[in-house]
């Protein structure tokens, strides 16, 4: 049977959740960036937080950016293998 592998953040936090939604906001800011990159994450942590009455917040919000900058610096890093491989 073939396993899954975890992502970083689900071994590294307990705030996975968290985590997802900060690498799923870096995946929709890629696709259509319709503000600035810190104004986006900044908006996308918002949205997830709302309403939920997290007592852990500074937590969550480091375990959001960490998989946000983790998923933007991997697509920069894949653009760049891109390149130089056509090179």
């Amino acid at each position: 049977m073939r396993q899954a592998l975890a992502h970083p953040e689900q071994t590294q936090t307990p705030h996975i959740f968290s985590a997802a939604a900060g690498r799923d906001a870096a995946e929709l800011w890629l696709e259509r960036p319709v503000m600035s990159l810190a104004d986006w994450r900044d908006n996308r942590f918002t949205a997830h937080a709302c309403g939920m009455g997290f007592t852990d917040m500074a937590q969550r919000r480091q375990a959001f950016n960490a998989a946000f900058e983790r998923a933007i610096a991997g697509a920069i890093v894949a653009v760049f293998v891109v390149e130089v491989a056509n090179d």
